[in-house]
């Protein structure tokens, strides 16, 4: 049965998945890190991806372009995926995959081996529309790299040059249209928001939800409510000791540290560094 599924094309797998969809339902998972490959090691195939099938049944996992990638530290730049990938899975297989990916933080450090990267949301709309024409244009190269940071980080149009004149005009006339166009008012894409609405007896507020995360290898980690401010006002949990993989927590807290109207964080804490955040709006 192995050796006639080993054979298979893509699309005879009828059990397709997004890599954010096979990680919820815990049918895979997965190691990001970055790697040298390439000669650049913030563009190109600069990314690795291990993957492995925790099922008994084949599976194809879609990598989607213009999806971000949340680094471990705050000072390696986070990453933006430019082309899109489907990577094919037999029963119980571990595979690893690079992927192309661009810096979406012009002035942090490149990816290396030892750095590690949780699985993100998509982009704002117009990095996913900007990766989606790098993939279309085929500009994994320094030409579509300052394409993102014009967007990302402000960097000047005219540093957008490609040997081929048709890429650098159609990569500079996009970014230029966005620049332009009015800004209307954005989250960050790297955030998540919680839209739901706390309970409240009068005098207290109850958050209360479910809280996912990725971790790369075992690990003790801490969750801790912030105000808008940067003030730690509630603690969750402390230095608990969980597993490599996707994790879930249910929290239910309820504190008179909460006020009506304020912008709270809830932040998971690695070793000091923030490895995924939700914020929360007391309204």
């Amino acid at each position: 049965m192995l050796c006639i599924l080993s054979w298979l094309p893509l699309a005879a797998i009828t059990n397709s998945y997004t890599l954010e969809e096979a990680l919820k339902k815990k049918l895979v998972t997965a190691t990001i890190s970055g790697h040298r490959y390439e000669t650049s090691s913030y563009y190109g195939k600069c990314i690795g991806i291990k993957l492995h099938n925790t099922t008994s049944q084949a599976l194809s996992i879609n990598v989607e372009s213009g999806r971000r990638l949340n680094s471990d530290y705050d000072s390696v730049q986070d990453m933006l995926i430019t082309q899109s990938e489907r990577f094919a899975l037999l029963p119980s297989q571990t595979q690893e995959f690079s992927i192309y990916a661009m810096c979406c933080e012009q002035h942090n450090q490149p990816p290396v081996d030892n750095n590690h990267y949780n699985l993100g949301a998509m982009a704002d709309a117009s990095l996913v529309q900007l990766a989606r024409l790098i993939e279309q244009l085929q500009a994994q190269d320094y030409a579509g790299q300052h394409a993102v940071w014009v967007l990302s980080d402000g960097a000047d149009p005219n540093s957008i040059n490609s040997s081929n004149p048709e890429i650098t005009k159609a990569l500079r006339e996009f970014v230029i249209n966005v620049v332009k166009a009015p800004k209307a008012a954005e989250r960050d894409p790297g955030f998540i928001y919680d839209y739901s609405y706390p309970q409240t007896d009068g005098v207290r507020f109850t958050l209360e939800g479910e809280f996912t995360w990725e971790m790369p290898y075992q690990s003790f980690v801490s969750l801790y409510i912030y105000d808008n401010s940067g003030n730690r006002v509630c603690v969750i949990f402390q230095d608990a000791a969980f597993p490599s993989g996707l994790q879930t927590y249910n929290y239910k807290v309820t504190s008179d540290a909460l006020k009506s109207g304020g912008l709270y964080w809830i932040r998971m804490k690695q070793n000091s560094k923030t490895i995924k955040e939700l914020a929360v709006t007391m309204d």
